[in-house]
Parts: structure tokens; C-alpha cells; sequence
């Protein structure tokens, strides 16, 4: 297991995914799986959210979501100025290493209960 793979596992998720790297499957129905990685928002090697997709055997990703960290994390500075620069900022850079960047969330749970929530509403669906 690499770094990469070791961060998305740290995300603590409820549902059972196979990891590879940055990405995570896990099967939905016959034929079709959520798929879940870390993705950047603009600045190459700054991971700012994660993305989940429901990919089908045949037809291709059906339906996409991204969920920015800084819209479902609560920012811990760590021992930071409260008035840097940095604060509210949630990412994960990749020449840095494997781990929060400047700030670590509170909890991790609200975004990836999130996550597999879209998950679900699509389990069944198509």
C-alpha cells in the first residue's frame, strides 16, 4: 500500500472500497460501481476535493459529484497564526507528502457520510 492509498483510507469511510493510489471503487449493481478520488481544483498537485462518479460497464460514468473539503471539513489550525493567510484552507499537496497541508479537519466524517449518501441515493436507481 503506497502513501496515496494510505491517506484515502485514513478518510475513515463507512463503505467498503478497493483502493488503488488516489482512487476507490466499490460495486453498486450488476455492472455498475461508485468510484471516489482525489481531485484537484484548478492548481496541479493541490487536492482540494473529492469526486465520486457512478461508472457503468457499458454506457460509461452515468452521473458526477464533487465535494470540496472546505465545504464539508471544520478547519484545526496546527499551532498556525490564527491570522495567516492559510486559514480555512484544506488540501492536500502532493509534493508535501501524503497528509493534511497547513490545517487538519476537525472530523472527517461529514464529507465522507457526504459522499457515500450520493451513493446511495443511486444504489438501486439505474
Amino acid at each position: 500500500m503506497n502513501d496515496k492509498e494510505k491517506f484515502m483510507r485514513s478518510l475513515r469511510w463507512e463503505r467498503e472500497f478497493m483502493w488503488f493510489d488516489l482512487t476507490g471503487y466499490s460495486p453498486i449493481s450488476e455492472g455498475k460501481m461508485a468510484r471516489v478520488d482525489l481531485v484537484t481544483q484548478g492548481t496541479h498537485g493541490q487536492y482540494e476535493a473529492v469526486r465520486a462518479q457512478i461508472v457503468d460497464a457499458d454506457k460509461g460514468v452515468l452521473d458526477s459529484k464533487t465535494f470540496k473539503f472546505a465545504d464539508y471539513l471544520k478547519v484545526v489550525l496546527n499551532g498556525e497564526n490564527p491570522n495567516s493567510r492559510y486559514v480555512g484552507s484544506m488540501k492536500v499537496i502532493e509534493h508535501c507528502g501524503w497528509y493534511w497541508y497547513i490545517n487538519q479537519p476537525q472530523d472527517v466524517r461529514q464529507l465522507t457520510d457526504a459522499v457515500e449518501a450520493w451513493i446511495a441515493i443511486h444504489e438501486g436507481y439505474w
